[in-house]
């Protein structure tokens, strides 16, 4: 599949009031003005797209989480994490 937009990885950071979503390949300006957490959810986009994509691809037939399917539920776990700004796993280990 080709990228019509610019690839990740993103990364969201705040300069005095300013916040600013850009590429961390080539420092190009993603969204400028968002709040902090719409920042974390643009930044998150990439990553949630190929988490969604990685899960899409799956058998229908065959739901067990062998092979690579754990790493891709991980990965899209990762990914919702990342772009809430919560933690999965921190109920465990409270």
């Amino acid at each position: 599949m080709s990228t019509k937009h610019t690839p990740g990885p993103w990364l969201a950071t705040r300069s005095g009031s300013k916040n600013r979503v850009a590429s961390m390949d080539t420092g190009e300006t993603i969204a400028a003005g968002a709040t902090a957490e719409d920042g974390r959810l643009i930044a998150a986009a990439p990553d949630l797209l190929d988490a969604l994509e990685n899960l899409l691809a799956w058998d229908e037939t065959d739901l067990s989480l062998t092979g690579g399917k754990a790493k891709d539920v991980v990965a899209a776990l990762a990914a919702v994490d990342s772009a809430t700004g919560r933690n999965h796993y921190a109920d465990e280990i409270e």
